[in-house]
């Protein structure tokens, strides 16, 4: 099972920001991978201009406009 909880450290604690329902077993290892906003939105910036690289501007408004209209 993958789940994304987004949580704060505080005290040398992960503590979650909403309430969450898991299903593990008390006591269950997991894996935790810590992600910083700040890289996050990096990452997608990254991301971004690698996906557009060589397309026109009026092939990316095609493409935006589509994302855009799939959040609808």
């Amino acid at each position: 099972m993958n789940q994304t909880i987004e949580a704060v450290y505080e005290d040398g604690v992960f503590k979650p920001v909403n309430p969450i329902t898991i299903e593990i077993e008390e006591g269950e290892k997991v894996k935790i991978v810590v992600k910083t906003e700040d890289h996050c939105e990096e990452a997608s910036v990254d991301l971004a201009e690698k996906y557009f690289k060589g397309l026109s501007e009026d092939d990316i408004d095609k493409v935006i406009t589509h994302a855009l209209d799939q959040l609808k």
